[in-house]
């Protein structure tokens, strides 16, 4: 079973990149660092741990499809085995032989070969396999979520600080403005 979580409202990964790209103290002269909107995107994609999990359970989900293909093709196995007997002649046969020893053996017997099967029809596996790729499909989708609300939820955060960054120019302008 796949389980999904909405990612919550305030991601400390993506909003601690924005806060640092946009600084107003830059460290040691240094020019401030710029970070696009695109950057920024990427970044958060890569660290988000939702959609880290959501990529997990994708790749999972396509190794539990691919297993379940393999119960419709064909088996082939090799196996060898070998065995020592000794076989009491009255237990096998249900009553003594007069002039025979009690017991035959002991005796080798090898048997060595490889295996092969098909299944023919196997409405069970055929079933497991849809459901398959149906829960790899619906990963799939999970992800491709995941990824659009962590790319919203940073471009909603990039924006708020571009406009805040306007804001504190304009109020400097104004400011300025006053002052002469």
């Amino acid at each position: 079973e796949i389980t999904f979580h909405r990612p919550v409202v305030h991601h400390a990964a993506a909003i601690a990149l924005l806060l640092l790209a946009f600084a107003a103290v830059p460290a040691k002269a240094q020019a401030p660092m710029r970070l696009t909107l695109k950057d920024a995107v990427q970044i958060a994609l890569k660290q988000n741990p939702q959609v880290a999990i959501a990529n997990l359970n994708r790749l999972e989900s396509r190794q539990g499809s691919l297993a379940a293909r393999g119960d419709l093709l064909p088996q082939v196995s090799l196996s060898a085995s070998d065995v020592i007997l000794r076989e009491n002649i009255e237990a096998l046969l249900g009553k003594k032989i007069p002039g025979f020893p009690g017991h035959i053996g002991p005796y080798y017997a090898i048997n060595a070969g490889p295996q092969f099967s098909i299944p023919l029809f196997d409405l069970t596996a055929w079933r497991r396999w849809q459901a398959a790729r149906e829960t790899e499909r619906t990963s799939a989708a999970y992800q491709t979520t995941a990824q659009e609300l962590n790319a919203q939820l940073v471009v909603s955060q990039y924006l708020g600080s571009l406009r805040a960054a306007a804001d504190v120019k304009a109020a400097q302008s104004r400011v300025t403005l006053a002052t002469a």
